[in-house]
């Protein structure tokens, strides 16, 4: 069996300017995975909250304590779930931001009102139809960021 290694809020890992958070659905696993191997590979230092091993009482807190200690923030906002908050604070933080979001099976995304009429939605975001297209679109972005 696998134990996740858990990573100190206190004491985290690169610079602010390295550091990337990552936020989206935690059910749908294998995207955030994808977006976290992209950001390794182009040399940026993946922050998610489920590596911090935080607590269901204090994952607001605590995730905000991570949003704003990385310099850059990717979104994937496809499904609904608690990223919109970050997504709000984020747009506070102003660290480098790209939402992500899946065209789906016709094109049209599936997205709620208050993440497209969010600023930092409307500022960048990426729409993908495969998972190569999305590994693409991470890369792009750090690479646009890393010049």
């Amino acid at each position: 069996m696998h134990v996740r290694q858990h990573y100190s809020i206190n004491h985290m890992r690169g610079t602010y300017e390295k550091r990337v958070f990552i936020a989206g659905s935690y059910k749908l696993p294998s995207l955030i995975k994808d977006i976290e191997t992209v950001v390794e590979q182009c040399d940026f230092i993946p922050i998610k909250a489920e590596d911090f091993g935080i607590s269901k009482e204090q994952v607001r807190h605590y995730c905000m304590r991570l949003l704003k200690q990385c310099g850059i923030a990717i979104f994937e906002v496809s499904v609904e779930s608690g990223q919109l908050m970050e997504l709000e604070r984020a747009h506070d933080y102003m660290p480098i931001t790209l939402c992500l979001w899946s065209k789906g099976h016709e094109g049209i995304p599936k997205i709620s009102d208050m993440v497209t009429s969010s600023p930092l939605f409307q500022r960048n975001n990426k729409g993908y139809a495969t998972t190569r297209q999305l590994q693409s679109e991470v890369e792009a972005f750090l690479k646009s960021i890393d010049q």
